[in-house]
């Protein structure tokens, strides 16, 4: 009777553990790539043009401002409309967020190019 029980609780005790496991890496990975998780908003982002990509992008900054993915995304817009300015802005406070480190490394990258950039296109 009391080896039952036992094993009925270890079986309990798994199954909580399990959960916290796979509920834990789920919030973690839909929070750093967000439109995996609200891909609803973003299914028909192909068709779109770069200014309503634009404003989904802004949208989604004011509804999900912790989302790191919407600056960046927004800011490689800009520069392909050629937006530079704009597209520094978001980069750099991109920089002052806590962010992943490959996207850390990323917006350096197109900080500095970006600089270039303008610097050579206002003489």
């Amino acid at each position: 009777m009391k080896e039952t029980v036992y094993t009925k609780n270890r079986i309990i005790l798994f199954g909580i553990v399990l959960f916290i496991l796979i509920a834990g890496f789920t919030i973690t990975f839909f929070n750093l790539r967000p439109d995996y998780y609200h891909q609803e908003t973003f299914e028909k982002k192909d068709t779109l043009t770069a200014v309503d990509k634009i404003k989904m992008y802004d949208d989604s900054i004011k509804k999900y401002p912790e989302q790191p993915w919407y600056l960046y995304k927004r800011a490689k817009l800009y520069i392909a409309s050629g937006e530079y300015e704009r597209a520094l802005k978001d980069l750099e406070k991109l920089k002052k967020l806590d962010v992943p480190e490959d996207l850390d490394s990323l917006a350096g990258k197109e900080i500095q190019t970006l600089r270039k950039i303008i610097q050579i296109s206002n003489p």
